[in-house]
């Protein structure tokens, strides 16, 4: 999470990928789960600088990273609603609309 105090894009970016990187060669759960609160940060910084289909990958790969933990419903609601935002700022709301009935 040092990539929310990095104070510049590139720092942020640098520990983002820094983080992913750790997360990626390690076969524990506890380590793994970090994916998801990572790209998810990642996902919320692109889409707040109006990059809205690096935020849709973002957000696409933290809810696949939010399913490795099926038990974290609440976890995955929200990947899912951060997936449909994405959509919404595309313009592509019947996606959108599609991810969120998948929701229920």
């Amino acid at each position: 999470m040092a990539a929310l105090a990095a104070g510049t894009r590139a720092g942020f970016e640098a520990w983002t990928r820094r983080g992913l990187a750790i997360v990626g060669t390690s076969a524990h759960p506890a380590v793994r789960y970090w994916a998801g609160p990572l790209l998810n940060n990642l996902g919320c910084e692109c889409a707040g600088a109006g990059e809205h289909e690096v935020a849709l990958d973002a957000f696409r790969r933290a809810l696949e990273a939010r399913r490795a933990f099926p038990e974290q419903t609440d976890a995955i609601q929200s990947a899912k609603e951060s997936v449909a935002e994405a959509l919404q700022a595309l313009g592509r709301d019947d996606e959108a609309a599609a991810m969120l009935a998948e929701s229920r």
